[in-house]
């Protein structure tokens, strides 16, 4: 399996990670929990140390001699009796009999519950005063290897007795008389270690299982998620250039791979139209050059094949180089097509003024409009205006329009040009007064190759690229240009142009 697919991602990854994460939590679960066993035991052996004091008091005070040791040594006697025996004194207690010393003892014992646990008492100058019956000479020599008698603290520590763990409280009794004695109560940590490591066989049981079940269950919702991928990748093998008709489906698929079929039909749709596009640009393209081709071929044939004079050769030759003209002009306006939608960078963009840039357009269009007759007006904007652009091509689009405008009025008509500055465009308007542009044909006027059907001037017919080319500089200049067309009242034609 590929480590970079979903796949490996969502069924394994994930749950090493979940893993990784599961084993940390453990961890610090252990060790809170055992941080809290052990602050539990020791608040209990501090609970143990201040009761045995009490009893310790509880027994000088009845006592008439102020003897210490004899007190601890006949309390500490009845110590660890038998369950039998604790049973029966508070059964008799409970009854309202009165109970000896022995008794009371084995009802304190009960409560102290120290039938598992090890106490010893000394003196303040050391001197031990009673030591635990249950423990071994070398086991209590252990035991009491961490007393220190300077300290008045309750201190704890662990120590390791018979090969078993114990925590171990060191504190100072105050007794009634002013006179205090040291304690060491000792108390067995199995049961905390018992169910640490209960905890533990439970937690290396069942964190594999639930990492088990969360691969599983990540493999199969891998390939809940990656069901709609297959299908898409099945569609998308079925597509080819030939055929873009076909579309990915969307029926039971997330919202968010939704999206992801949704931009590729898209794509998909946008594709369909480019090859639809360049079929027909290729047809068009391939249709324009037959034309003079056919011509060239044919005034070729016709010159080879009967002899000539001199000036017949020369007016073969020279229809046959109006003809490489137009070809050429019309490879070149394609090339420049080519480069305004596909590259568009490569226009020299500068700052420049409009009126200083627009004025020998004017000048040029005016002597074509007294050719035909026409009248050919002029309003520029009162103040200056700057442009940001390439002057070549604008000049370009600018010379294509005004010349279809005076192409398309006839003699004694009125072309006007009016530029007008707004707050963030420039309009450049170029009014005529010719047939004008059918309704149905204006969507399709900047369409490359595209002219007018049934013209009367088609003596002066184009290559259908002009208006084409003006569209393409326009917007590679953030600009547009809008046409408003009326039968037999002429169009207008306006570009718009942003400021710098």
């Amino acid at each position: 399996m590929k480590f970079n697919s979903i796949k490996f991602k969502v069924g394994n990854l994930f749950t090493i990670i979940l893993g990784v994460i599961l084993i940390l939590y453990s961890g610090f679960l252990h060790l809170s929990l055992s941080q809290y066993l052990i602050n539990d035991l020791q608040e209990e052996l501090s609970g143990k140390v201040n009761e045995l004091g009490n009893i310790i008091a509880d027994e000088l005070a009845a006592s008439k001699r102020d003897d210490v040791y004899a007190v601890i040594q006949r309390i500490f006697s009845f110590q660890y009796p038998p369950k039998s025996s604790i049973a029966a004194a508070k059964k008799k207690r409970t009854g309202g009999e009165p109970l000896s010393d022995e008794e009371k003892w084995f009802v304190r014992f009960d409560r102290l519950d120290l039938s598992q646990d090890l106490v010893a008492f000394f003196e303040p100058d050391g001197k031990l005063i009673f030591r635990p019956p249950n423990i071994s000479a070398d086991d209590f020599n252990k035991f009491i290897a961490g007393l220190d008698i300077s300290l008045h603290e309750d201190t704890f520590k662990e120590v390791t007795i018979n090969k078993t763990e114990y925590r171990q409280i060191q504190a100072a009794i105050s007794l009634p008389n002013g006179r205090h004695v040291f304690v060491l109560v000792a108390a067995s940590e199995k049961p905390i270690l018992d169910l640490l490591r209960h905890r533990q066989k439970l937690f290396m049981v069942s964190i594999p299982i639930v990492l088990f079940m969360t691969a599983s269950l990540g493999r199969l919702l891998a390939n809940r998620i990656l069901r709609p991928v297959n299908s898409i990748v099945l569609t998308a093998r079925q597509i080819t250039s030939r055929d873009l008709s076909k579309r990915l489906g969307k029926k039971n698929v997330d919202e968010e791979m939704q999206e992801l079929v949704d931009s590729l039909n898209d794509m998909i749709a946008r594709l369909e139209d480019s090859f639809k596009h360049i079929e027909q640009f290729s047809s068009q393209v391939a249709h324009e050059l037959k034309t003079p081709l056919a011509i060239l071929r044919g005034e070729t044939e016709v010159a080879l094949r009967t002899d000539k004079n001199v000036a017949d050769y020369k007016a073969v030759l020279k229809e046959n180089m109006d003809e490489i003209e137009k070809i050429i002009r019309i490879v070149e306006d394609l090339l420049l097509l080519a480069k305004l939608d596909y590259r568009p960078a490569f226009l020299n963009f500068e700052r420049f003024d409009f009126e200083e840039f627009f004025t020998p357009i004017f000048d040029k269009t005016k002597l074509l409009a007294e050719e035909k007759d026409i009248t050919i007006s002029c309003v520029m904007p009162q103040e200056a205006v700057v442009l940001n652009g390439d002057p070549l091509h604008l000049r370009r689009l600018f010379f294509n329009i005004i010349h279809n405008a005076i192409k398309f009025t006839p003699p004694g008509g009125k072309v006007s040009l009016a530029a007008m500055a707004g707050h963030d465009h420039l309009r450049i308007s170029i009014a005529d007064e010719g047939p004008g542009i059918p309704e149905e044909y204006l969507p399709c006027l900047f369409t490359r190759f595209f002219q007018v059907p049934n013209r009367e001037e088609d003596s002066q017919k184009g290559s259908g690229l002009g208006l084409s080319i003006a569209q393409s500089v326009a917007k590679a200049h953030q600009g547009v240009i809008e046409v408003q067309s009326c039968l037999h009242k002429g169009s207008v034609f306006t570009v718009s142009l942003p400021l710098s």
